[in-house]
């Protein structure tokens, strides 16, 4: 009866938590932006210019001058973020299994009345969850990613392109 009232609740802010964390973001100059091309290679720099066809960044490597043409995807920088969710998430995984382990190894003996006196399945379940999810929190928000949320190109448009420098080719059909 818990799993079936707690499964929806979680989905339900699961969802909400996506929907309200996604914001429509703008490319600004000046922003860190990372781009793919379709011959399939990243660059990754601070945006100088945007024009109507083209786009200039600042690089390591100095100034990179490309065409929209040859873009495939186009992201802004938004932040850093730990994976203490993740953390939690495979903690709490990891903790239940080994206490459902550890549950079936005390149960494979038990007879009579001292088994009616244990503890069920789920309370062996939750007490390896609990500490589980705590421990892979903590472990989780030692590591962090850059987050890279993705901007819209345009309108559907196929693209071709030839690669000189590295000879290579790619064909991209963008939404």
């Amino acid at each position: 009866m818990f799993t079936r009232s707690v499964a929806p609740t979680i989905l339900m802010i699961a969802v909400a938590w996506t929907v309200l964390g996604a914001q429509s973001a703008t490319v600004s100059p000046g922003s860190r932006v990372r781009l793919r091309t379709i011959t399939g290679s990243t660059v990754e720099g601070r945006l100088l210019t945007l024009a109507a066809d083209s786009l200039i960044l600042v690089g390591e490597g100095g100034q990179i001058r490309m065409s929209k043409a040859s873009v495939h995807s186009l992201e802004t920088w938004s932040g850093r973020t730990s994976q203490w969710r993740s953390g939690a998430e495979i903690g709490s995984f990891v903790g239940f299994a080994t206490a459902s382990v550890v549950f079936a190894a005390r149960m494979r003996h038990c007879v009579g009345v001292a088994c009616a006196k244990s503890l069920s399945w789920d309370a062996y379940g939750w007490a390896g969850a609990l500490p589980g999810a705590l421990v892979g929190g903590l472990v989780g928000a030692l590591f962090h990613h850059d987050r890279w949320q993705r901007l819209p190109l345009g309108p559907l448009h196929p693209q071709v392109a030839l690669q000189a420098g590295d000879q290579g080719a790619g064909v991209s059909i963008r939404f």
